[in-house]
C-alpha cells in the first residue's frame, strides 16, 4: 500500500482561520483580512491560521514573523495560534508561511499589514501642541522676569532721583544755616 501512495509535491496554502482584537473576534471572513487597524486601547492581537494539508494536518508547521516587532522568523510546532500583547505604536507587517508534513515550505504564505494608533496624548500633533505650549510658559516667564527687572530699575531711578532730591534739600539748608550764624 505504501507504494500506492505519492508524496505531496506542492506546498500547503496557509489561510487565517480567526482573528481577534482584544479578545473580541474582526468582523468579516478572517481569510481576506489584509489590514488590521488597533485602536491606542486595543491591548491584544490574536491570529489562528492553517495549512490546507490534511494528508498529516498534526504534522504542518509554520513559521511567523511580525515586520518591525520579531527580528527573525518564529518557529511554530503543534500550536496554530499566536498572540500579541502591548505592540508600540507604528505600523507592521504579520507574516505567515507554512510547511505540510512532508517539509515543503509555502514561502508565499500570508501577508497582513497591522496599525497600531498612538494614544491621542502621544502622537506628534500633541508633542507639537507640548512644543507650543512650553515655548509659551518659557516666553511667559522670560516676559515677567523682564517686567520685574524694569520695575526694579524704575525703582532704583526713582529712588535715586528722591535721595538726590532731599540731598539738595539738606545742602540748602545746610547752607541756610551758616548763613544764621
Amino acid at each position: 500500500m505504501p507504494d500506492r501512495l505519492r508524496q505531496v509535491t506542492q506546498p500547503p496554502a496557509v489561510v487565517l482561520t480567526s482573528v481577534n482584537v482584544g479578545h473580541r473576534p474582526l468582523g468579516g471572513p478572517a481569510d481576506e483580512v489584509r489590514r488590521i487597524s488597533l485602536g491606542f486601547r486595543d491591548k491584544v492581537l490574536g491570529l489562528e491560521f492553517a495549512a490546507l494539508d490534511f494528508a498529516a494536518p498534526d504534522r504542518n508547521r509554520f513559521a511567523y514573523k511580525l515586520e518591525g516587532f520579531d527580528p527573525e522568523w518564529v518557529p511554530l510546532s503543534g500550536h496554530r495560534s499566536i498572540t500579541y500583547t502591548n505592540l508600540n505604536p507604528g505600523h507592521y507587517t504579520f507574516r505567515l508561511r507554512g510547511a505540510n508534513s512532508d517539509g515543503r515550505w509555502n514561502e508565499e504564505g500570508v501577508s497582513v499589514g497591522v496599525d497600531v494608533a498612538a494614544a491621542p496624548w502621544a502622537t506628534r500633533w500633541a508633542f507639537a501642541g507640548y512644543s507650543i505650549l512650553l515655548a509659551g510658559c518659557v516666553m511667559g516667564m522670560v516676559r515677567v522676569q523682564q517686567r520685574k527687572f524694569d520695575r526694579e530699575v524704575e525703582y532704583a531711578r526713582v529712588l535715586e532721583f528722591r535721595v538726590q532730591e532731599r540731598t539738595h534739600e539738606l545742602s540748602e539748608r545746610q547752607q541756610e544755616l551758616e548763613r544764621v550764624n
